[in-house]
């Protein structure tokens, strides 16, 4: 929703730009050269927090789009997790240890530790 807000208003300034450029050119509407400088430091200002509008948007969108990335391979390795923890734990809760030998249930302990 910024970014289409920044894109629509994009004409909107891109016109009072040209606008004080031609204000700069009319030697009637700007008679001082403190005018003329006044609208030159105004016209300048205003391009730069405009560029800086511009470039602070797509960093952000940059942001949230790797985030969000970042954020479903969380919840992909946390599945994966989960399940894996799932089947350890039914694993843990029946072991088959009825007619095992001694070195087989130390090493099938070992795993479980």
């Amino acid at each position: 929703d910024l970014q289409r807000d920044i894109e629509q208003h994009s004409e909107s300034v891109a016109s009072v730009l040209t606008l004080c450029d031609v204000l700069l050119h009319d030697a009637d509407a700007c008679g001082s050269d403190s005018e003329n400088d006044s609208i030159q430091q105004t016209t300048h200002s205003l391009d730069r927090r405009w560029r800086n509008i511009c470039a602070m948007s797509m960093e952000r969108r940059m942001r949230i789009e790797e985030t969000w990335r970042l954020w479903c391979k969380f919840l992909d390795d946390y599945s994966h997790f989960e399940d894996w923890l799932k089947t350890a734990e039914l694993t843990a809760a029946n072991p088959d240890s009825s007619n095992v030998i001694y070195t087989f249930a130390k090493e099938e302990l070992k795993k479980f530790e």
